[in-house]
Order: C-alpha cells, then structure tokens, then sequence
C-alpha cells in the first residue's frame, strides 16, 4: 500500500468517526486544506460510507498501479456511476456464532465488529467476540488473521486480555473470542481514584510487563493507548488489562476502537501515541520499539494529565502535519509541561494525584523527566530496548536508585540536529553567515532581555524597599503614636490624682475614661488606673434620682419613708427611698431653699404663690399627702425653718422682713425685720427647744433672738460674706454657721453667749448647708467643692469625706435615724449615704497593730505578718483584717513562703531560723544561723531550696526535702541589702558605700561590680523575668540596670528625700519605691520611666514594699510598723461592677 493510499484510509477512517457535520467538515478542511483532489474524494467516500470499507480492500492494487489502468468506486462515483454491492446481512443481537449468542453490539471498525456474547457450554461465561466485518473476509485477510489467532493463543499473562476461543461463522468468516473486561481507561481510573505519582507509576510497571511479555512472543501491538489499557479490580487490587494485542497487525486496521464498558468513550486522536516510525506510514521497519514510544506517551499523560502532542492540534494540523510533528517536533518536558498551565490547571492535575502543585512539579523535575524522555526519543536506538527495561528504570526511582536515563549529550544534540537539516548545512558560507548575523541578533537580543531583566530586578528591588520602608516606616509610626499614648498616660494618671487631690471627681472620671483602649489599641491601664477607677466611684450608697435642673433643698420626711427636694424653679417632689419611685409632684413657685419639715417628718413647708400670683407659704401633710394651710407673706420666702412639734414656722421673705407664723392659730406671731435686703440670700433656724431664733444676714452678721423673752437679741459677726447655711444642734446649745463664697470655714458658737466656740477648716468652697446628727456629736457640712463632710463638734476634727458628686452640693439632710444621709447637687443628683460609715480621705487602709516584715502567700488570698514582739498573724489583704495568730517567735526578723505555700522560713533576731508547714500550722524544724537577724531570707524555684544571707553575710542553702546545708560562701561584709533572681542563677547585693555586685549563686563568683550610688544601697529588685535590675538609695535616686551587663539603663527622679525599698509588680510593668510621708510609695511606668501614682502614706522611712502575686493589693510598712495597704480593683471586678450598674440604671 502507498503513501497516498495509506493516507487516504486514515483520514477517512478517523473522518467517519466523526457524527457531528461541523466537527467533520472542520477536521477535513484542516487535514487536506493543501490538498483539493484528496478532500473531493474523501467526501464521496464518506458519502458512500456502507461500500467505503470494501473499496479499501478491492481496489487496493489499482491505487497502486500506475497511470489510469484502473478506476476506483470514487472515481465512478464522480462520473456518475452507481456502486451496488451486494453483501448478507450483519448479525444482530440474539443471533448465534458457534457456542456464543450476541448480546449488544460494543463498536465496529472499518474491518471488524465486536459484541459483547454469552457462551453457553461447556461453561456459561460472558465474553467479548469480535469477527470479521462482511467484505473483509478475503483469503489474504483471513490467512493473515489465522496466523495471528495462533500468535494470540501462545500469549498468557495476567495483564493481558487473554484469548479464550476462535473459529469461523456459518458463511466462513474468522471471529475471536476473548476475556470480557470490566473496567475503565488506565488514566481514568488513576485520575477517579486520585492515585499519588509512585501509586501510578506501579500500575504502570504492570502494563510494561505485559507488554515484554508480548514482545517475547513476536508480537507488537502498535496501538497503546489509555482505551486499550484497562483497570479492574480483583479482589478490590486494581490489575491493568491490555487489550486489542495484534489486531491492526492481523487485518491491516484497527478492528474497533470499542472495548468493554468503554463503548463510545472512543479517542480519535491515535496520533498522539503513533511512534516517529509509525508515522513514516511506510508499514516496514517497525519493532518493539514502536510500543517503548507509545508507553512514554501514556506514562507522560499519567504524569501530566496530557499527552505530549496535544490530539487536537495534531488533527488541525492535516496529515502531513501530523506526520512532520511527530517525526521532528521535541516535546517539552514533563515538568515543562506542567509548569506552562494555569494555576487553575495545575491545581486540578496536582489535586487529582493528591498532592499540590509545586510537589508534583518537583516530583516529575530530574529522573521522571529524562525516563519519559528517554522513551519519546525520536531515535529509536535511544529508547530503552525493551519494555522491562523501562519497567527495572521505574522501579529504580521508586526505591530511590539511580536510573538508566539520561539526559542527551551535546555530541547526540547536534549529531540529530545536523541529519534534520543536511540542506542547510551544505549550504555552508551561506548557513555560517546566517549564523553570524543571527548570533548577532541573539547576542544583542540577549543583551536587551539582559538589561531589561536587570532593570525589572532593580524595579522589584525598588519596589520591595519601598513596601519594607513603608512597613518600618507604620512600624516607627505605630511605636511613636503607641510611645505618646504612653506619656500621654502617665501625665494623665497624674491629672486624675491632681483632681481628686481638688475633690473634683467629674474632671477625675473624665481623664480616666479617656485611657480606655479602644478597639485593637494596646491596653495601657496599670495597677494605678484601677485604683483610681476604684477612688473616683464615689461613696454614696447609690443615686436616688437625676434630673437636668439643680436641686436646692432636701430632707427626710415620714419617719425617714420620705425623701422630700425641690429643684431651681421650685418644683417640690417627693420620693420613697427604699423603693426609689416617685411618690407626688407639688407645683411650687420661687426660691428653691424655702423649703422645710418638721422635725417629726409630717409636715411640710415650702414657698409658692396662690391663685392671684401673690408669694405664699404652702404647708402639706406629708403622710396624708393632703393641703393643710396657705399663709400669704409679704415677700419670696428664701428660707424656712420649723420649731418643736411643728407648732411654729419661721419665714425669711425678699421683704426684709422674718415672721414667726403660729400654724395652730394660723397668724404671725412675731415680725423681725432684716438688716438689709439680700434678695435670695439669708438663712434662718429655729432651736430644737423652741427658744431660739438665729438669722443669717447678706454682711455676714449672725442675728440671735429668745422667743420668749423681749430680750435684746445678740449679734454675732461670723464672717466678711453672707451667712449660707444656720444648724441648731439638737440639745439647742451650739449653733453652727457657713458663710459663702470666699470663706470656706464653718463657726461652731456657744449658745445663747454668742461665744466661738472653733473653726472648722477643711472645705475647698463655700460652705452650702449644714446638719446636726441626732447624737449631737456629728456635724454633716455640703459644699462648693463637692464633697461632704463629717465632723467631731467636741474634738472640732474631720473625721469622714465623702465623694460622689460631681458639682456643687447644695444641701444635705440626716434620717431621723442618723443612719442615712441625703443630699442634693447643682446637677440635679439626690443622692443617699450611709451615714454610719467613715469615709476616710486616705488612699490606704492601716492594720491595727505595728508590722514589720511581711509576706504573700502565691493565691494573694493571706498575708503573713511579723510584728516586733515576733507574732507571726494571717491577715486578709484586701480588708486589712486580721485573721488568726499562728505563733511567736520572739522577734523581728526576715521571712519567706515557697511558691507552693507551704513552707514558711523565719528568721529571727537572735540568728534562729524556724520553718513551718504553713497549713498545717506546724513546726518543721529550727537552726541557729549565727548571732544576729539574717539579711535575707528566700526560697529558690518551686521550694526546694531555702537561701539565706546571714547576719555574717554568708551564703547558706538547704534542701527543703532533708533538710541538708549545701555548701556556703560569703560575700562583701558592707552589704546593706540582697536578692535573688527569679531563676535563683544570680544574687544582687547592695552597700552601704553605694556600690552593686552580682554574684553566681552556683559558684560565690563576683560577676559584676559597679559603682550604683552616691549614698547607700537601700534596696535591690529583680524583675519577674530577670531582665531588669532596680536599686534604691538614700542619694534619692532610683536606678534600672541591666544585670547581664551591669549597664546602668536610667535614674528615675522625682523622690524628694530618700528612696528606702524597690519592688516590682508580679507582670513586670510597674514599680514601686518606698521613701517618706507625702511620697510613702511612687508607682512608674517602666516603658515610658514615667510616675504614674504617688501614694500619700503617715509617718516615714517606707523600708519595705511589695505587690500581691495577683497584682492587685500593693503594701508598704514604714520605720514604725505602720501597715498601709492599697487595694486595685481586677478588670475583670470592674467590668462586673459596670455591667450591674449599666443594669440597674
């Protein structure tokens, strides 16, 4: 058969595979677009398909005949002739061959039919026959389909689809009957299965297996492909099954696409798997070779998901191009191949051989490469000789052996680049100048792609220190913005303390609001943040009512059932405080102070006008909230005041006139007139016995009258500025006064003398009223600086300062009781206190009895207290109660609890040391140390070692198990104080010549040594992680080091005298140094090195102080053993506060 004749069969026969018009017309006229002649008669041939087949083989010898001898079906058919033949019919499903009945019919080919069969004996059993097709059944067909028949039956390999039976059919025919497999294309199988690379490559050696062994028995197969390979399972083991062994051979075509359970899963484009030999179409020369090609393309495809020659743009390409790719196109790499997708792409080849795409890159990169290579050589003397050969190759990678491939040699390169291009070579001058010019072209062309790589790379290196400039440039911005909140902090803290100092707890609350972090900023609140959000709640039990206008009076009524108040435009309201609702409204009308009640709480006064708009005096009774009289005054009522048993009203009126109105007879008994006018301002108060009548004057004149006599009344100059506020006590016999708005004192006078009696000084403003508790003793004052104060009369002492208000308190009342307190504020706040409590303006709370030495335990829930006689006592930190005395040891010394709590190391005056299990409140054991109160006492770790610095400054350690001395050493005699690092390496010693050393705990060896101090060491710290180093002196500074370096980090100043101890807080971002009196504790910030809190203390020299381990409670004992102890709320206390009060407001 010739070029031409092969040609035109392969054309026709992948045409009429083609049932969709568009797809045919598309395929021939790309494939014969050079072509006319062959594209008009493979169009009749198509058109006259059911003679086609028999035309291939009948007129086989006129297309190879020369000239005109013979005239083809085509062409008679293009003159108008008609081509009749006559054949029998096909058989049909049911029909019978031999033993086997057809079941369905799988494919047909341009020589062959396969069906799917049912053999009936000897054994029942489903096959696959494929016979004949009718026309083809020519003696050369039939012989050569003997002979193969023959071939086939020596073949027996598990991997092989093996021939079970073979015969003729009733008109001679010849039919094979071979193994029915069921399964599916290798590649799809791998692809559905998502087998990884060495999991297909071991499916793979099975089918170079059985293609070796084909080759063993003088057969080549010639048409490998993933449709010709199979995968089924057998006993749930994938077993690959080559099939269609030797059937192109035997009938010069391909018998049918079709196999088993594929159907119509048929792949038109063979091309792509056809060796450069095969492409030749020559038919001779073709060896087992052919077959090592057409397994590279399989193995490629199993690899990349693709075949080297993609099938479609082969089949665009027309036969001559199809022919000319194969023979002399080199195909990209595996792993070029991969890389040239889209990441689309990629990820979906990598998913389906579970793995990700730079795995399976990597994984075909090197050996796997050059093995495919190696196959797809167009030389087929470098493949690999046989199909084992390929297989021992891929087992050698799969256990990591060296394999035979490859790569080609410069020599090989060149050697097949000159046989593909002898013309151009002989071309010689021609071809060299061409090569000058072009590798002068390329040279140039290299150095433009060169430089403009350079210059991308210089781009990208611009680029990328811009992003990194950028990113350190919003780093130094975030620290700068994050250092200024920082200062910004510690200046606030001081502003927030500043303003309590001023009572002024609004503009307190303010600033510390402000230090909430918003979201995604650094929290920067400290132990100080929370102590002052504890100090700026205030002290009232809670508010009773808030309303935008100011409340000018208010007092308890019913028996204390009541809270009575009127606000700036003389609305009188009245309210039940155990409840907190409303009770009435009563209209009123003029000064808000003209209000009063009777001391038995059931008669109410306040000024109003009537009906004709003239100023009026309404009285209510408070139980039956009813009317009971309206006396009409001359004047505004501007103060009020009841006498005894709610028998007579004393009204101070803006006509300068008093009036003692009798309520039972409901006329004036008395008139006094005013001094001057004072518009709104004057006071009056009526004794509790009825006798005394004292007026407050405008020129700060106090005016006493006796009621029952016609005395002469006594004039007392109490101040330079009006007289605000007047109090009877309750025995009638002292008379208190406030005066506004530049005298902040209150006068205490002896009645009816007019005597002072003392001055009360403690008020920041103005004093606005004044209340008698029912004892006589205690003095309630409100004032311009919005507190409130308790006094002692007799001890003329302050001895209690409430803070809730956040404006002017403009009133206050006791309860009849004297337990409760409410008062009332230019902001319109009532507000009710328990008056029974001592709201001490210290920030710290004391403990009863002188200590000396203390110690947490590691829950912070005790503290252990040592006093100067030696009693050792447990105290509960937050109260500064103490709860139980655990024992005496005879005196003061140093102590220690292990971090588990349950040892307790005492060392004592007199050299002893006594260890106790501290919840068993045991002795464990005692020592004597030498003559004289250890330095410093720690335990190391987690407990199980104790420390010691003796009196004689010898390093001493003992086992807390057996209680067995490990050896000591000594350090310098000068040093003044000690202490351990939090890893117990290191030991920090400070002296009194001023000097620091650092020693090795392990060896006694002096590490460091630097002059710290002017004056003496008073005390040494370590930070929790060991980092940092804090010493304290009497030179008054306060120093941070590094102890690794012994580099001296800063000086913290702002201690005006001495500094005495140095603690750190248990998180490592505070503090603390001791010194005197005004400055008892100073808190700093260590990130910024700035003062946030001063704590105020009594008495001086602030030797020791120390955090709980919970960060919470802060303590500090002075020279005398006085304990002051400051307790922080936790974040997580203060946020739980909020929620109930957000809750219940």
């Amino acid at each position: 058969m010739n070029d031409a004749r092969q040609q035109e069969e392969t054309l026709f026969d992948a045409a009429r595979k083609l049932t969709d018009p568009v797809q045919r017309k598309a395929f021939l006229d790309a494939a014969c677009a050079d072509n006319p002649e062959l594209r008009r008669r493979l169009q009749v041939l198509l058109s006259a398909e059911p003679d086609a087949d028999k035309f291939f083989e009948e007129s086989g010898a006129a297309l190879n005949a020369p000239g005109d001898a013979a005239e083809s079906p085509a062409e008679r058919a293009e003159q108008g002739d008609t081509v009749r033949v006559t054949l029998p019919p096909e058989e049909q499903p049911g029909a019978r061959i031999g033993h086997y009945k057809l079941r369905e019919k799988l494919g047909e080919g341009g020589c062959g039919v396969v069906y799917v069969a049912e053999q009936e004996e000897p054994v029942r059993r489903r096959v696959a026959l494929k016979v004949v097709k009718l026309g083809m059944d020519t003696r050369q067909v039939v012989a050569r389909f003997e002979g193969e028949r023959q071939a086939l039956a020596m073949m027996d390999h598990p991997n092989i689809a093996k021939v079970l039976d073979a015969g003729t059919t009733e008109n001679g025919r010849p039919f094979f009957v071979m193994e029915l497999v069921r399964g599916v294309r290798i590649t799809d199988y791998c692809d559905q299965n998502h087998l990884d690379t060495n999991e297909r490559l071991e499916l793979f050696i099975q089918v170079c297996n059985a293609v070796q062994h084909a080759h063993q028995k003088g057969i080549i197969h010639r048409d490998l492909k993933p449709s010709n390979i199979l995968v089924t399972l057998h006993d749930g083991v994938p077993v690959p099954k080559v099939i269609d062994f030797g059937i192109a051979k035997a009938t010069q075509g391909r018998l049918t696409d079709g196999t088993v359970y594929t159907e119509l899963h048929q792949f038109i484009g063979t091309p792509a798997y056809m060796s450069p030999e095969q492409a030749e179409m020559s038919g001779l020369d073709i060896d087992t070779r052919s077959d090592i090609y057409s397994l590279g393309v399989l193995l490629y495809e199993l690899l990349t998901g693709d075949t080297p020659f993609d099938a479609k743009d082969l089949l665009k390409q027309g036969l001559d191009g199809i022919r000319r790719t194969i023979r002399e196109i080199e195909p990209p790499r595996p792993s070029t191949r991969l890389a040239t997708l889209t990441d689309a792409q990629r990820t979906t080849v990598a998913k389906a051989r579970s793995t990700d795409s730079v795995k399976l890159g990597s994984q075909l990169r090197g050996d796997l490469d050059w093995v495919v290579m190696k196959c797809l050589e167009k030389n087929r003397s470098r493949r690999y000789e046989t199909a084992n050969g390929l297989a021992m190759d891929l087992s050698r990678f799969l256990h990591n052996e060296p394999v035979v491939a490859r790569p080609p040699s410069s020599v090989y390169r060149l050697e097949k680049l000159i046989r593909r291009n002898k013309l151009v070579f002989a071309a010689g001058t021609i071809v060299v100048l061409t090569l000058i010019v072009g590798l002068g072209i390329a040279t140039w062309s290299l150095f433009r792609e060169q430089r403009a790589r350079r210059e991308a790379d210089l781009r990208r290196q611009e680029a990328d220190k811009a992003r990194a400039d950028e990113q350190q440039q919003r780093f130094r911005a975030e620290s700068e913005e994050l250092r200024a909140r920082r200062f910004a902090y510690a200046s606030d803290m001081t502003v927030v303390q500043q303003a309590l100092t001023a009572n002024n707890l609004g503009r307190a609350r303010e600033v510390l609001e402000r230090n909430r972090p918003t979201s995604g900023q650094t929290d920067l609140r400290g132990w100080e943040w929370r102590y002052l959000w504890q100090r700026c709640r205030g002290d009232s039990l809670f508010t009773l009512h808030k309303q935008p206008d100011s409340v000018m009076m208010v007092a308890f009524a019913d028996n204390g059932k009541a809270v009575i108040f009127r606000d700036v435009f003389g609305v009188v309201r009245l309210w039940d405080p155990i409840t907190r609702q409303q009770l009435i409204d009563l209209a009123g009308f003029g000064q808000g102070r003209a209000l009063a009640v009777s001391h038995d709480g059931t008669l109410l006064a306040y000024g109003s006008t009537n009906a004709s708009r003239r100023p009026v005096v309404e009285l209510w009774n408070v139980t039956t909230k009813n009317s009971v009289a309206q006396f009409q005054t001359g004047g505004f009522p501007v103060s009020l005041a009841f006498g005894p048993e709610g028998k007579t009203l004393a009204v101070y009126a803006t006509d300068r006139m008093v009036r003692i109105w009798d309520l039972e007879a409901q006329q004036v008994i008395k008139r006094i007139p005013a001094q001057e006018s004072g518009g709104h301002q004057g006071a009056v108060a009526l004794s509790a016995d009825g006798v005394w009548l004292a007026v407050g004057e405008l020129n700060g004149e106090i005016r006493l009258f006796n009621l029952n006599t016609a005395g002469k009344e006594r004039r007392i100059v109490a101040s330079e500025e009006s007289i605000t506020a007047l109090a009877f006590s309750p025995d009638s016999k002292v008379l208190a006064s406030g005066s506004g708005f530049s005298d902040k004192t209150i006068r205490i006078w002896v009645v009816p003398t007019g005597e002072a009696a003392g001055t009360l000084v403690g008020h920041d403003s103005w004093v606005a009223s004044l209340a008698f508790g029912p004892d006589g003793k205690t003095l309630a004052s409100a004032s311009g600086d919005q507190t409130i104060r308790f006094w002692d009369v007799t001890n003329q002492k302050q001895i209690s300062l409430l803070r809730g208000h956040l404006d002017e308190v403009y009133s206050l009342a006791f309860s009849p009781d004297g337990k409760r307190l409410v008062s009332s504020s230019k902001d319109g706040e009532v507000k009710i206190w328990d008056a029974t409590v001592n709201h001490s303006d210290q920030t710290s709370r004391d403990a009863p009895v002188p200590v000396f030495k203390f110690a947490f335990s590691p829950d912070s829930k005790d503290l252990v207290t040592l006093n100067r006689d030696g009693v050792v006592a447990l105290w509960d930190p937050v109260n500064a109660r103490q709860r139980e005395t655990i024992s005496t040891v005879g005196g003061d010394g140093e102590m220690a609890i292990s971090l588990d709590g349950r040892l307790l190391a005492i060392g004592d005056q007199a050299g002893a040391l006594r260890i106790w299990d501290l919840p068993a409140r045991r002795d464990i054991t005692n020592f004597v140390l030498c003559t004289g109160r250890p330095l410093y006492v720690d335990f190391v770790g987690e407990g199980k070692e104790l420390f010691i610095v003796d009196f004689e400054r010898k390093i001493r350690f003992w086992e807390t198990d057996s209680w067995r001395e490990k050896p000591s050493w000594k350090i310098d005699q000068r040093a003044n104080t000690a202490c351990l690092s939090p890893n117990g390496n290191l030991l920090a010693s400070g002296h009194t010549d001023g000097m620091v050393t650092i020693w090795e705990v392990a060896t006694g060896r002096q590490l460091k040594r630097f002059d710290g101090h002017r004056r003496m060491v008073t005390g040494v710290a370590f930070s929790p992680d060991g980092k940092l180093m804090a010493t304290g002196s009497e030179d008054g500074l306060t120093k941070l080091w590094d102890p690794e370096t012994g580099q001296e980090l800063t000086a913290l100043r702002g201690t005006l005298l001495s500094v005495h101890s140095v603690t750190f807080s248990s998180d490592g971002q505070r503090l603390a140094t001791g010194s005197n009196s005004k400055e008892a504790v100073k808190l700093w910030d260590l990130p910024t090195r700035q003062e946030v809190a001063n704590l105020e203390g009594r008495g001086s020299f602030f030797y020791r102080t120390g955090f709980s381990p919970d960060g919470n409670v802060l303590v500090s004992v002075n020279i005398d053993g006085l304990f002051h102890i400051w307790h922080a709320p936790s974040l997580a206390e203060i946020e739980a506060v909020e929620r109930a009060n957000a809750k219940s407001n």
